[in-house]
Order: structure tokens, then C-alpha cells, then sequence
């Protein structure tokens, strides 16, 4: 049995010495060559990591809860109301990257800002002469996805004024129709859709 040993390492030696050892230039090729590609594979699986889970948060993404409410909830032609969005909120990201816009009379042409979104949750408002408004208001969250309250805003002659409210709609005084995902207050658009 130490014969077998003996010669089982006596051949181990023997293979080594066969064996051609890289030189200092072809070693440090070598290891060159190999981070150089660990570098090259580690930014590939980052851009696709990254490209993935931006999808993902595309694809699971919720919409934002719309809501505003007015004030004061009674006027005429005269009155100057406050829309106030703030109460609008998202889920999955902070309320004040939230986006809104707003179309006061429903033609389905967003009145303010004149392009775009803006940041601005507030906004002041006098409608030119009486009668019943369908005023809207758009949330939209930074990966684009939107959501709608609504409300029916009846705007009196000055005469009329004060003597009853207002607002009319299926919500309480002032508040909103939600058309988002969730509903905050009153019952969500059935058309589902965003607007313009």
C-alpha cells in the first residue's frame, strides 16, 4: 500500500513538470481580460435590472385618488371660488410630486393650466355668468397614471345668491366625485376614462 502512495505522488510530480506556468505579462493579461469583462457583464445586468423594474412599476402602478373641493360652496356670477386639489393623494409616491389640471366648464378642454400639468393644487376661479357647471379636475402621479373627480357646480344670479347651496351632486356640499381607482368621496365616473 505505501508503494502505491509512493508512486501516486512520484506521478503527481511528474505532471507537474509537464505543466507551463503563465509568466508575469501573461498573468497580468489575464487578470486585465477578466475584470474587464466582470466590468462589462456587471453594467449589462444592471441596465436590464433597471429597465425591468421600471416596467414593473409601470405595470403595477395605481392610479392616484382624485379629489377637490370649492370654496365657498355657494356664489354667483361674481363669486370668486378656491378649487383646492390638495386633498388628492397617490399611494405609492408623496402628494406633492402629484400633477393636476382643470377643466371648469366640461367642454373636455383643460382650462388651467393653458398646456400641461401643474404642481399648483390651489387655483381661484370666477365663472363668467350663471349657470350649472360640470367642473373637473385631473390628478396624474409620475409614471403618468391619472385619475378624475368631478362635481356640478350651479352658479346663481347675484340676486339668488345665499339663499340656498350651490353645489349639487351626489358627494357632501363642496366635495367632489372621485373617478379614480379608490373613492375618497362621493361615486367614481363610470366612463373610467382621463380626459384629454
Amino acid at each position: 500500500m505505501w508503494n502505491k502512495i509512493k508512486e501516486f505522488f512520484q506521478e503527481i510530480r511528474l505532471e507537474f513538470k509537464k505543466v507551463t506556468w503563465p509568466g508575469k505579462a501573461e498573468t497580468f493579461d489575464s487578470t486585465k481580460l477578466v475584470i474587464i469583462i466582470v466590468v462589462v457583464i456587471a453594467l449589462y445586468l444592471g441596465l436590464v435590472d433597471l429597465v425591468l423594474s421600471s416596467g414593473v412599476k409601470m405595470l403595477m402602478n395605481e392610479p392616484p385618488v382624485a379629489v377637490f373641493a370649492v370654496d365657498p360652496t355657494s356664489g354667483d356670477a361674481s363669486t370668486t371660488f378656491s378649487l383646492d386639489a390638495s386633498g388628492s393623494y397617490d399611494s405609492e409616491e408623496s402628494s406633492a410630486t402629484l400633477e393636476v389640471r382643470w377643466d371648469f366648464d366640461g367642454d373636455g378642454k383643460w382650462d388651467e393650466p393653458a398646456s400641461g400639468y401643474t404642481k399648483n393644487k390651489v387655483v381661484l376661479h370666477k365663472f363668467d355668468r350663471p349657470a350649472i357647471y360640470s367642473v373637473r379636475m385631473e390628478v396624474k402621479d409620475s409614471q403618468g397614471a391619472a385619475a378624475i373627480a368631478k362635481l356640478r357646480l350651479e352658479v346663481k344670479e347675484a340676486q339668488a345668491a345665499g339663499k340656498e347651496n350651490l353645489i349639487t351632486g351626489s358627494g357632501p356640499a363642496g366635495a367632489a366625485e372621485n373617478t379614480g381607482q379608490a373613492v375618497q368621496t362621493g361615486q367614481p365616473d363610470q366612463s373610467g376614462k382621463s380626459g384629454n
